[in-house]
């Protein structure tokens, strides 16, 4: 799947956190809830990340939750591996 960006990986990477793992959650019909139904019905899951910088990522003046690409993604494989116990495999292009 490919996703638009920061923001929605972003929103993935919250809900997974905040995801009650003995609840029997449903998902809406968003980008974010689908990436995250996704990954939870995967046990391997590849991540390609694209290493172009976005210069209106670099603006000063946009809200702090916009995080450089990298860190998102560690953050979004460690909640993956740790909490989900899935094997995650990154490359970066």
């Amino acid at each position: 799947m490919v996703t638009e960006g920061v923001l929605t990986l972003s929103k993935v990477t919250y809900m997974l956190n905040t995801l009650n793992i003995n609840s029997n959650t449903q998902f809406g019909k968003g980008p974010a809830d689908q990436i995250c139904q996704m990954l939870l019905d995967s046990d391997e899951i590849y991540i390609l990340v694209g290493t172009k910088i976005n210069e209106s990522h670099h603006d000063p003046n946009l809200p702090v939750e916009i995080e450089i690409r990298k860190n998102l993604i560690r953050r979004l494989t460690k909640v993956l591996s740790e909490k989900f116990m899935k094997v995650v495999i990154i490359k970066y292009m």
